[in-house]
Order: C-alpha cells, then sequence, then structure tokens
C-alpha cells in the first residue's frame, strides 16, 4: 500500500491548481510556494 503522504500533496497541488485560475498572481505564488513545502 502506498504512504498517503504522497496523495495528500497530491491532492493539495491539485487544490491549488484549482486556485490559480481563480486567484491572483501573488496568491498563486503563495499556494504554489505551500505545495513545494510539503
Amino acid at each position: 500500500m502506498f504512504s498517503l503522504l504522497p496523495w495528500n500533496i497530491s491532492m493539495m497541488c491539485g487544490i491549488t491548481n484549482m486556485w490559480k485560475k481563480v486567484g491572483n498572481m501573488q496568491e498563486i505564488l503563495l499556494a504554489s510556494s505551500e505545495c513545494l513545502h510539503v
């Protein structure tokens, strides 16, 4: 069985991708930074 961590990170990155379509450039950068940090 795969670890849950990579899946959770993938989900968070997916949510970040959704925000990229509706958020400001600053929000995109912050979300991307958080995604990479996790």
